[in-house]
């Protein structure tokens, strides 16, 4: 099911942990990440369903499902002796504590989220070959029709005229970390710097007097809290916006974050509009956005979602999967069976799939098989 019912944060903390733990020991290869779902009925919802879901069940949405997910790594592999050690808290393996990263904590949390979610983890894995987690989880699949889609934002390509010279500054102990963040934001004209944690942040802070920080939260040194709460006890303290990106807030720790001085937050992994909305609505900076109508060529139809209430619901159907699996062969056949009743659809659609437009695409079927 493309919308589920479930706990979006204990959800995707969980995958962030887990794929973050792949790539941190796995120097070569590969990492892959499966998702599927395995259809049984389940007797017993009352332990992983809140009261929302259950007036959904009972409001006649579909069966609850067990999805089920893997990721899986080539990375350094853990020893059979320690594969219990791994889900206790402040445990670690020998791979782990070789990589003097992280506490411990992630799997022990993770396995918590998920049975919480009303599933299990497990593990395989071999030294030198590499480990793969399983876990499952039990979903309410809920009809598109109850959701509002978000609207796809357009597309931001420089600062607008006649504004001052914004100076942002990142602060987190990942270089990589820092570099994303900045190789986003220079192009359009920020005067960027960097510091690597708290204490380093503070002293840029004081000599260069930035907009807005970027502030990661876990850091050696001084932590990102710390920071932010230093900075607020200066005179100028309260006139820098500074912003929380992290990938481990949880709902009951928001109020503290907001306590201490932060002026919001952000999780990881971000996209790129929403580090550029905090921008528009903390500091006041404005974009030029390109034009992207769904469809600007001349003589073509620019369909809207009811124009395809006029085709089967079993092909919308059809179509709507070949555009969430990107089968653009199979899109292609799909038009040319509708083309001699709709015309103006086909013609329209085509030039859609041409483009590879598949979010419009995704955003067109779902809706017009909503109205």
């Amino acid at each position: 099911p493309r919308f589920i019912y479930s706990d979006e944060l204990k959800l995707r903390q969980v995958l962030i942990n887990l794929i973050n733990n792949a790539i941190k020991f796995t120097h070569q290869g590969g990492i892959n990440v499966r998702v599927e779902t395995d259809r049984q009925p389940i007797t017993n919802t009352s332990a992983y369903f809140d009261d929302a879901q259950h007036k959904s069940l009972s409001a006649g949405n579909q069966q609850p499902t067990t999805i089920h997910f893997e990721v899986e790594d080539t990375g350094v592999g853990i020893a059979a002796e320690e594969m219990d050690l791994v889900f206790e808290a402040f445990g670690q393996s020998q791979s782990g504590l070789n990589s003097q990263e992280g506490t411990g904590l992630g799997l022990p949390i993770s396995r918590k989220f998920i049975q919480l979610m009303g599933g299990d983890i497990q593990i395989e894995s071999q030294v030198a070959k590499g480990t793969t987690l399983k876990f499952d989880i039990r979903v309410s699949p809920a009809k598109n029709k109850s959701l509002a889609l978000p609207k796809t934002k357009k597309q931001a390509i420089c600062l607008a005229p006649d504004q001052p010279v914004y100076r942002l500054l990142v602060v987190d102990d990942k270089p990589l970390n820092r570099k994303l963040l900045i190789k986003l934001l220079s192009p359009f004209g920020f005067e960027c710097k960097e510091a690597k944690d708290g204490l380093e942040a503070i002293e840029i802070w004081q000599a260069w007097q930035p907009h807005l920080i970027w502030m990661d939260l876990r850091m050696p040194v001084m932590n990102g809290y710390d920071a932010a709460k230093k900075i607020r006890t200066f005179p100028h303290g309260q006139s820098t916006v500074i912003i929380a990106i992290t990938a481990s807030l949880l709902e009951e720790q928001q109020a503290v974050i907001f306590d201490i001085g932060f002026d919001n937050f952000i999780r990881k992994p971000f996209r790129e509009e929403n580090i550029l909305t905090a921008l528009e609505e903390h500091v006041g900076v404005k974009f030029i956005y390109e034009e992207n109508e769904l469809l600007t060529l001349p003589n073509v139809k620019k369909l809207t979602a009811a124009d395809l209430d006029r085709v089967p619901e079993a092909w919308l159907a059809q179509f709507s999967r070949a555009t969430l699996e990107g089968d653009i062969q199979q899109l292609h056949d799909l038009i040319e069976t509708i083309r001699d009743d709709h015309s103006d659809i086909s013609q329209a659609l085509q030039v859609l799939a041409d483009r590879y437009e598949l979010e419009q695409l995704l955003e067109l079927t779902e809706r017009g098989g909503n109205s």
